[in-house]
């Protein structure tokens, strides 16, 4: 006779589908994060039975496989960029479909990582700094200043404190007179969570690079009398001449000794009691000392008094304004 089997129970559903560690693309091999667009998926069901892959819908098909000895590895179709809850379900040879699998939630991010370079200041003098603040698209690693080319200066080490997105520097300009100057980063040397490499350059806005010049004169210089020395004050040249003023010389005529000072007043000692001095004053920057400032009026120092009384000049004390 004829030996049938009635079979009308469904299957025990599938293991939940399992990322090949092949397919699972980047910084981690577990983290079901990748590049892969056409990922493989592995898990055991009843043997023999035949499987099938569903994407988050539950019915988008995107692969299937026979269970061979309860193992099965299905390649899946494409799937687009985000995120997807894959699952399986798996059918008897005699036609029950079983229930679905536990999903798996997996990242498909097929999109290479971009930047955008932004300097602080773009109009600088030698020797000036401006922070540099590089943002990547994406988180990023495998970063670094290998991976840039800055004009004309230098880049300290570049840092980031959010997890790879934003990364920071300081550029140092040279000593060089440029009005073309850029930061470019190599993308190819980025490398996302997923996987995905840059591609090609990132190129800053354009930065000028002027060399200094000499400062300015002073102007409003005084002087005020006192025994052997005078007390000359004065104000700063309107220009700097694009670098920080670094000290001021003033010079007595006749004899022309001089005194430094890094602001006003500056004392200028060793002169003559009785002798009639002017002064002048001059700037000095990273570029070179400026022109020097008209002379003050005629000041004479003089000797104190010999009385237990307040001092007196030998000659009249005189304050005078040039501006």
């Amino acid at each position: 006779g004829l030996s049938i089997t009635i079979d009308a129970s469904a299957p025990s559903a599938p293991s939940a589908p399992d990322l090949a560690t092949a397919s699972d693309m980047g910084t981690s091999g577990t983290d079901n994060i990748t590049n892969d667009t056409t990922p493989t998926f592995t898990g055991t069901a009843e043997a023999n039975s035949t499987v099938t892959l569903y994407d988050t819908d539950g019915i988008t098909v995107l692969g299937t496989a026979t269970a061979t000895g309860g193992d099965w590895s299905i390649t899946a179709s494409a799937l687009a960029d985000g995120t997807h809850t894959i699952t399986a379900k798996t059918t008897d040879i005699a036609g029950n479909t079983s229930a679905a699998s536990t999903g798996l939630s997996i990242t498909i991010d097929a999109t290479r990582p971009t930047a955008t370079i932004v300097m602080a200041d773009t109009d600088l003098m030698a020797g000036d700094e401006a922070s540099v603040t590089i943002t990547f698209s994406k988180a990023v690693t495998n970063f670094t200043n290998a991976d840039l080319t800055a004009s004309n200066g230098s880049l300290s080490a570049v840092s980031s404190s959010d997890g790879g997105i934003t990364f920071t520097a300081t550029f140092t300009a040279n000593n060089i007179d440029d009005d073309t100057n850029s930061i470019a980063v190599d993308l190819t040397g980025a490398i996302d969570t997923a996987g995905n490499n840059g591609t090609g350059t990132a190129v800053s806005a354009n930065y000028t690079i002027a060399m200094p010049a000499a400062p300015g004169a002073p102007a409003s210089v005084t002087a005020t009398a006192a025994n052997e020395q005078a007390n000359v004050s004065f104000t700063p040249p309107t220009s700097n001449g694009g670098a920080k003023i670094t000290g001021y010389t003033v010079t007595s005529s006749p004899g022309g000794i001089t005194a430094t000072g890094t602001a006003s007043p500056i004392t200028v000692t060793g002169l003559t009691n009785g002798t009639a001095y002017t002064f002048t004053v001059s700037a000095t920057n990273s570029a070179g000392t400026g022109a020097a400032s008209a002379a003050s009026a005629a000041i004479t120092p003089y000797a104190a008094s010999s009385d237990d009384g307040p001092s007196t000049p030998t000659t009249p004390q005189s304050t005078a304004v040039v501006e």
